[in-house]
């Protein structure tokens, strides 16, 4: 797709930039690596002459692309091992993953919700002040800055720029192999996510639901309505599934191949890769072939208009912060430029997803004292100049900043202490569960085997106190008690217990730590390429995709 090109683009780049290259010798590694050009009798390399003949047969661009294409291969590997090396697992996680794995304890319970107590709902000034300047950790506001901004948009520079027939033609001259194309599919498809590492279960669970919407798409149901309905792949979702044209290499090889393998029309039998399971409706093919220039005169000229707008926002924003380097004030520069001046509080945390802002917007901001005034700061509209006008320190918010929220936070202590007086009281008088959820008008509940770390329904989660009550040293079957919770108080009753098997998970250790570290390379593999993707300016624009793809 093109934004998986995209991010392959961008891994390229880096590894450039960080010095990764390949060696001969790691090219012909890979090379004789290949199963498909070693000799099926001796395992040895087919030697140069058929492997030249076979990757000529076999792959669009002949040996120079292969290897070029192997090259990226390998430097992408690099570069993945290098952005994960420092992924690691603790003991203690290993012991959470296996307790939450092997570990369990069921029970009956009934719950004793807060809100059904009454109780005392008036606070005087002195119970509030007590509670606040005794749970000041609760009522933190991170650092702040408070800006000033104004921005320079792309577009209103691009509407005036004038792009030439004769430039549009050396564009298209110079850039050839853009409007080549290898044969091509067009498909659609719909996508159930699975997340590495999945259980069996899990798995089974998911492929059964995408055979289901396999079957109905089979039995005529409308295939675009069924993806923006199911699919869990939002860039295609919401065009029906369409996945537009694509040539081999774009798509992950089990897409690729029942994309290419399936008429046009048909559906393609269930695939799975790594991202999950996908149904694939073949809507389309093309031969290779080149896009003539009046196909894509338009796209052209738009790219270049908007390549050239680029160039000119960001001068202009050196023009206008030089400005405002001689002293003059923003509104006053704002004013002369007819721009207008916008305000903000921003804290680290803050992701102006209504700016487009890049990650390094917010870092350059508090790296900046008061008075200062940024660089051009690359937003999605354009570049944007920034002035710190106070730094706002990390500190307890003014009690009467959080009045509202001190004030709910008694209550509901309040209440949660009536909840669990009230269940102990019935415990104490009733002993048998069913007499005291009778005695508190509350149903008996049975929470089935929870793992550490498990909810019961009612309860509004879990908390330490339950987490002992039903999983800490010592815990038996038959044990009762009375617990607080989120949502009041939990009585509850131990019917079965599996404790913790010290032995067992020693064995256990080492195929855990390593599902756990492949669990999490992959995640940071993944954080890092979209924190790439975040911090550039990366333009797709679907109709010069479309014009480029024939």
């Amino acid at each position: 797709s093109a934004a998986s090109d995209v991010y392959k683009r961008q891994v390229l780049q880096d590894a450039a930039r960080l010095g990764l290259a390949v060696s001969e010798e790691e090219l012909v590694e890979r090379i004789r690596g290949i199963e498909g050009l070693q000799d099926p009798t001796t395992g040895q390399f087919v030697g140069k002459q058929r492997y030249v003949q076979a990757v000529s047969r076999l792959h669009p661009g002949g040996v120079t692309a292969f290897e070029q294409d192997l090259r990226n291969e390998i430097l992408m590997d690099k570069w993945t091992d290098l952005v994960t090396q420092t992924v690691a697992v603790s003991d203690d996680e290993l012991l959470d993953l296996y307790r939450r794995r092997n570990e369990s304890t069921a029970g009956s319970y009934a719950v004793v919700a807060s809100a059904d107590q009454d109780d005392e709902t008036e606070l005087d000034d002195a119970e509030v002040a007590r509670w606040y300047d005794e749970h000041q950790d609760d009522y933190l506001r991170d650092e702040g800055r408070r800006i000033r901004f104004v921005m320079l948009e792309r577009q209103a520079l691009a509407d005036r720029i004038e792009i030439t027939d004769e430039e549009v033609r050396a564009s298209y001259d110079a850039n050839q192999a853009n409007y080549s194309h290898p044969e091509q599919r067009r498909a659609s498809h719909i996508l159930i996510r699975t997340e590495p590492g999945a259980a069996e279960e899990e798995q089974a669970r998911l492929r059964t639901l995408a055979e289901g919407l396999m079957t109905r798409a089979l039995s005529g149901e409308d295939f675009a309505e069924l993806a923006r309905a199911n699919s869990e792949d939002p860039g295609s979702a919401e065009r029906g599934g369409d996945l537009d044209f694509f040539g081999r290499g774009q798509m992950v090889p089990p897409f690729e191949e029942a994309a290419f393998n399936t008429p046009v029309g048909q559906i393609a039998p269930l695939v799975e890769s790594d991202f999950g399971f996908h149904i694939v409706k073949v809507t389309d093919a093309r031969e290779a072939g080149v896009t003539p220039l009046d196909a894509v005169a338009d796209q052209i000229r738009r790219t270049l208009r908007l390549r050239r707008a680029q160039e000119e926002v960001v001068s202009e924003a050196q023009r206008v912060r030089a400005e405002l380097q001689e002293a003059a004030g923003l509104e006053e520069v704002a004013a002369r430029e007819g721009l207008e001046v916008q305000t903000r509080f921003l804290t680290r945390e803050d992701r102006l997803t209504d700016l487009g802002a890049s990650p390094e917007f917010a870092q350059t901001v508090f790296d900046l004292e008061t008075g200062g005034i940024s660089p051009p700061l690359r937003t999605a509209p354009g570049m944007a100049l920034v002035v710190v006008d106070e730094l706002v320190p990390a500190s307890v918010a003014p009690l009467d900043e959080v009045r509202n929220s001190v004030g709910t936070d008694i209550l509901n202590y309040r209440a949660r202490q009536a909840a669990l007086a009230a269940g102990r009281r019935a415990l104490e008088r009733h002993g048998d569960l069913a007499a005291v959820a009778r005695a508190l008008g509350e149903e008996v509940g049975e929470s089935g085997d929870l793992a550490p770390g498990g909810t019961i329904p009612g309860t509004g989660g879990s908390t330490p106190e339950m987490e002992e009550a039903l999983f800490g040293p010592g815990v038996m079957e038959g044990d009762r008690g009375v617990v607080a919770v989120p949502a009041g108080a939990l009585v509850y009753e131990v019917t079965s217990r599996v404790p913790f098997d010290s032995l067992a998970f020693e064995d256990a250790k080492a195929d855990l730590r390593m599902e756990l570290l492949e669990q999490r390379r992959s995640t940071m593999y993944r954080a890092v390429l979209e924190r790439m993707y975040q911090q550039q300016e990366v333009l797709i624009n679907g109709e010069l995709v479309e014009a480029y793809n024939g």
